[in-house]
């Protein structure tokens, strides 16, 4: 199979179509062929599987992918496509198959293993060389990004996080949008909200008026997982105060938040001077007249 010895790598409409050239080995497992283009690396190793069935032999292919870069810069969150395996038939001298496996994987790296179990004496050359070659043609699956337009300025995030988390946008996002425009909404203050998207959510910063403006907008775009998770977050934390955390629990409607303030008050002098130093309303002041009812007299 010596007329096949070349490699090639091209790069067609963000498809990777690779070639191996002719493979041989006489050892098993052996890593065989190992490449690095356009920021996907692989490599491939063989392996001797026992096959149960007389007369045939099982080979095991096992593909590494690794694309960490990829990931970061231009977001591939995956592959798909097909591999292929040619077996060397040398008294007919030419290359059989190919055995197509379809796959697709994510991550930042990816094991794939796929057998093969059939007769291969013809596969053997005279020294004992196991004869094969691969090749892969691979898709890259990109993460889908959506722009929110504020103030002028670009906020980029997962179209899928906005889908599965607000059915606001949800309905927007139905066909090939990439920019959404978001009146009168302020640009940190939206940033702020997105960012309890990432996989470190990040919490407001700054005065309870930055934990208002983030709730207000997560109401009017129907965002209630940030409800929940700054109610959770309200719940475990004591950056701000009291009455402050009542105000919130009662506007927008953090029930256990409300109750736990509620609980935390011991005596009628408690509840009098929380009372004295805010603003609440009727609803909150009915609230807290039971439980200050609660107390023995």
């Amino acid at each position: 199979p010596h007329n096949f010895n070349f490699r090639c790598f091209r790069k067609m409409d963000d498809t990777l179509d690779y070639e191996s050239i002719a493979l041989k080995t006489n050892q098993f497992p052996k890593d065989v062929d190992r490449g690095d283009e356009s920021g996907l690396e692989w490599y491939l190793r063989i392996e001797k599987v026992q096959s149960s069935t007389a007369g045939l032999q099982k080979m095991k292919f096992v593909w590494n992918f690794d694309w960490q870069e990829l990931r970061s810069q231009y977001r591939v969150l995956g592959w798909k496509g097909t591999l292929m395996i040619y077996l060397w038939n040398k008294d007919r001298y030419v290359w059989t198959g190919p055995h197509e496996f379809d796959v697709q994987f994510f991550g930042t790296e990816f094991m794939i293993q796929k057998e093969l179990e059939r007769n291969m004496d013809q596969c053997y050359s005279t020294d004992g060389g196991f004869w094969f070659k691969h090749s892969f043609e691979l898709e890259p699956i990109y993460q889908k990004r959506v722009a929110l337009i504020v103030e002028g300025r670009e906020i980029k995030i997962n179209k899928k996080i906005l889908i599965k988390n607000s059915t606001y946008f949800a309905e927007l996002l139905n066909n090939e949008r990439t920019e959404i425009p978001i009146p009168n909404a302020n640009y940190n203050d939206m940033k702020q909200l997105l960012g309890m998207f990432h996989t470190e959510p990040h919490v407001p910063r700054g005065s309870v008026s930055s934990f208002s403006n983030v709730l207000q907008l997560a109401e009017e775009y129907k965002l209630p997982s940030v409800r929940m998770f700054l109610e959770f977050h309200l719940l475990i934390n004591n950056d701000m105060s009291l009455n402050e955390k009542i105000e919130l629990a009662d506007k927008y409607k953090m029930d256990q938040l409300f109750k736990q303030c509620i609980d935390s008050l011991s005596s009628i002098e408690d509840v009098k001077q929380l009372v004295e130093n805010s603003n609440f309303s009727e609803g909150v002041k009915s609230k807290l007249f039971d439980r200050m009812m609660s107390f023995p007299k």
